[in-house]
């Protein structure tokens, strides 16, 4: 009995231990902490092992698709991170990815029906764990291509929240076709 006893003690000491383990320890917080330092392999890996750990919850779950989403668009892995954003919850990053994704496939409606969803929150970032940071305005800029591409009714909406007179000063000239 004894026995039994000593090692239920261990047991509880021991989930104790893991459950209060410093965050260098959570596959979760490691995997952006690896993906904001361009670390994409380590931050994949330990996404994944969220994913596809038995004993995680499933909001942490839908969080790990999202980050690891992010990790394949990085290594240009497209498809892949297509399939993660679709599983991720339903956060501006993963729409921000997701719309960027279509972009990447050349599905030029979707990136655009899916970044103005992103433009509905006034955040001037929009995803800040990965390397470089996505702003607002970096956004804006490739909505506006979009939106020139399909000749979307957008366009001049997004233009108009674009700070940079350059960037207008350029897409203007290929609208015009110059």
């Amino acid at each position: 009995m004894k026995r039994y006893l000593t090692f239920a003690l261990l047991l509880i000491i021991a989930v104790f231990a893991l459950v209060s383990c410093p965050s260098s320890y959570r596959p979760l917080e490691k995997g952006f902490d690896k993906l904001s330092t361009n670390n994409i392999d380590e931050a994949i890996d330990n996404f994944s092992y969220v994913i596809d750990g038995p004993l995680i919850n499933p909001e942490k779950k839908l969080i790990a698709y999202e980050g690891r989403g992010w990790a394949y668009y990085l290594k240009g892995m497209i498809n892949k991170a297509e399939e993660d954003f679709q599983r991720a919850g339903d956060s501006k990053e993963k729409k921000a990815g997701l719309s960027l994704v279509y972009m990447s496939k050349n599905e030029l409606n979707d990136s655009l029906s899916t970044g103005l969803f992103v433009l509905n929150e006034q955040e001037e970032k929009i995803v800040d764990y990965i390397p470089d940071p996505l702003t607002r305005q970096e956004f804006l800029k490739t909505l506006a291509f979009s939106s020139l591409l399909i000749d979307s009714a957008h366009y001049t909406d997004i233009i108009n929240e674009i700070d940079d007179e350059n960037f207008i000063d350029l897409i203007e000239t290929l609208k015009d076709g110059e």
